[in-house]
């Protein structure tokens, strides 16, 4: 289990890091991480509570013309939400346009080519 408490910060940077948990508590806390790591996988229960996400793409290519969805952090369930203004990406070039997005399992970043 991890428990991120008020004011933390997670950093996963760096092509193929990654985490993994059986729950994860964002209570106020942010994760930071760049968008060629692996997504955050959490076996059970991801609950969000005021938590932040900011995700670099300085590092990442995107493919033109294509429409490609990357899964940022896995999940069985998800309780809570980030707010909007909460959903910080960096890094992108402004050739591309991107969205957050929450499938069944996953929290996506869609990015538009």
């Amino acid at each position: 289990n991890m428990n991120m408490n008020a004011g933390s910060t997670l950093v996963i940077k760096g092509e193929r890091s990654s985490l993994t948990t059986k729950n994860l508590i964002l209570t106020g806390s942010t994760i930071e991480m760049s968008l060629v790591s692996n997504p955050v996988k959490v076996k059970r229960q991801f609950r969000v509570n005021n938590g932040r996400l900011v995700i670099d793409a300085t590092e990442y290519v995107p493919i033109a013309d294509t429409i490609t969805n990357i899964p940022l952090i896995k999940f069985d369930s998800i309780d809570g939400m980030f707010a909007s203004d909460n959903l910080i990406l960096t890094g992108l070039s402004s050739e591309f346009s991107a969205r957050f997005e929450v499938a069944a399992n996953a929290m996506m970043l869609i990015i538009d080519g």
